[in-house]
């Protein structure tokens, strides 16, 4: 690890909205503060250039890109470019800024280098594989007991954050990713085809077990009968518990 730079040169995920609340929380609320001030001056000129520039050869070379009725000057298209131009500006300055204090701050974790997997028979395994189901015709098959065309929005609708594994020195570590976070048009299955440097929380302890879809949703408390067998059990299953970390941040890793 000496020899590679603190250095990301490509974005695979970011959660923006977690690193603006960590932000606002080490620079008590002044972040998200001075951030809407600039949206909003950005957005108001924005505005007032779509004005200018109704009839201008600036506003015929967007045309390709942008969606502008010239009757109306284009003021509402250059309005939202204008927007959209603040947006990536204000992403990009939380985006430095986390990393400035995210390196510094040793509660934010640091695993560089490292793999993922999807635990076998767990939500975020089916996950990946779940849009796959819509191309399939099940129409001819009969008594199936679940709507696998329906798979992919079930889960998205049932679950915010999926799960994946990785080990650091020998530690099987949990990882979970918002699944409404990933860029450049990355999904959870190409987070298996990367070596990744991440950034992230320690949120918990669980037990890898618990990953299987059957367990996912199972909230039933069941009570316990402590015997000889159950407390070997229990032995067995803290054995296999493992740290739970949110990931504010992934991406690759720059090399020497």
């Amino acid at each position: 690890m000496d020899n590679k730079k603190n250095t990301l040169l490509k974005i695979l995920y970011f959660d923006e909205g977690s690193a603006i609340d960590y932000l606002s929380i080490c620079n008590g609320g002044n972040f998200v503060k001075e951030d809407t001030k600039a949206k909003k001056t950005n957005t108001s000129t924005a505005g007032n250039i779509g004005g200018n520039i109704s009839s201008g050869i600036f506003l015929k070379a967007l045309k390709p890109f942008l969606d502008i009725d010239f009757e109306t000057g284009g003021k509402a298209s250059i309005s939202k470019f204008g927007e959209s131009v603040v947006k990536s500006s204000i992403t990009n300055t939380v985006l430095t800024d986390f990393l400035d204090v995210a390196e510094r701050d040793k509660d934010i974790f640091k695993f560089k280098d490292i793999t993922v997997h999807a635990q076998k028979d767990s939500v975020s395994f089916f996950k990946m594989y779940a849009p796959l189901m819509k191309m399939i015709n099940f129409d001819n098959i009969t008594d199936l007991p679940i709507k696998f065309s329906e798979m992919d929005k079930t889960f998205e609708e049932s679950k915010g954050y999926y799960e994946m594994l990785t080990s650091v020195s020998h530690k099987t570590l949990i990882l979970r990713f918002n699944i409404q976070s990933f860029k450049n048009n990355y999904k959870l299955i190409d987070l298996t085809r990367a070596n990744l440097s991440v950034y992230c929380i320690r949120v918990g302890k669980m037990e890898v077990a618990q990953l299987n879809a059957k367990n996912e949703f199972d909230f039933e408390n069941k009570e316990t009968i402590i015997t000889s067998s159950t407390i070997l059990d229990v032995s067995l299953e803290n054995n296999d518990s493992a740290d739970v970390y949110d990931v504010m941040l992934a991406g690759i890793q720059a090399y020497e």
